[in-house]
């Protein structure tokens, strides 16, 4: 199993405290049947965690993970939150943030606490037209999420039938439901 959202990497944002909880985590992870997870760091406005630094905190941790017999890949990614356009634009252009694969296939966005960035929609299409698939992370504490939901069914597909499931319906009503876009 992979784990493609985690903050296992310590001292970048509100991860692990330090590498021993970055190892327990791991632990926790391994027993829970994970055998690669994504560190995703936050990339943000206050918390820039460029690629480079991140890359770094990961092979530190993958030399700590092989040490202590920890059968566990770790790769580098970020969480980009969708500060703006130009935010997003600018950083994605200079290779500051990390995608979820080493081909790119794949990036981890979040919405800003307060609003909802308008431009959502756009940069969901900026991406794929670079052949990036963007994934939402946690829709579900968003008050926006149903904007969300609308804003997507908008958008382009060429799978039919697209899907999402409704994480904040089964942490309500226990029952995980399916819903077609």
């Amino acid at each position: 199993m992979i784990d493609i959202h985690c903050h296992i990497l310590w001292g970048l944002d509100d991860g692990a405290a330090d590498m021993a909880e970055a190892l327990e985590m791991a632990r926790i992870a391994y027993a829970d049947g994970v055998r690669c997870i994504v560190a995703t760091p936050h990339f943000t406005n206050d918390w820039l965690n460029v690629r480079d630094v991140v890359e770094r905190k990961v092979r530190e941790l993958q030399r700590a993970l092989d040490e202590a017999g920890i059968a566990v890949t770790v790769r580098a990614g970020n969480e980009v939150r969708l500060e703006s356009e130009d935010f997003v634009t600018r950083h994605a252009e200079r290779e500051q943030f990390g995608y979820l694969d080493e081909g790119k296939r794949f990036v981890l966005l979040e919405q800003r606490w307060v609003e909802y960035e308008p431009a959502s929609s756009k940069l969901v299409k900026w991406f794929k037209g670079r052949g990036t698939t963007p994934i939402i992370a946690h829709p579900e504490r968003h008050a926006f999420s149903a904007t969300i939901r609308r804003c997507l069914r908008r958008l382009p597909t060429s799978a039919p039938g697209r899907k999402y499931r409704s994480t904040a319906c089964w942490a309500k009503t226990g029952k995980r439901r399916e819903r077609s876009l």
